[in-house]
């Protein structure tokens, strides 16, 4: 059951799916500070993984409460 992270980013971050492909693309995004290459990811990496859009962005995935 992958996740597709552009998706994610734009419902997150309020980014355009194609703008967050492209900082995936040029390495801005990481999960737990790992850089992620792919457009997908399994949804049992993601669970309480911190997720890194640019430098400042941050969210933990799923959001809490």
């Amino acid at each position: 059951d992958p996740v597709h992270l552009p998706a994610l980013l734009a419902g997150e971050f309020g980014l355009s799916t194609s703008e967050a492909r492209r900082l995936i693309g040029q390495g801005g995004v990481k999960i737990d500070g790992a850089v992620v290459a792919e457009l997908d990811a399994p949804r049992s990496r993601l669970s309480g993984a911190t997720i890194q859009a640019g430098k400042r962005r941050f969210v933990r995935y799923p959001k809490t409460a």
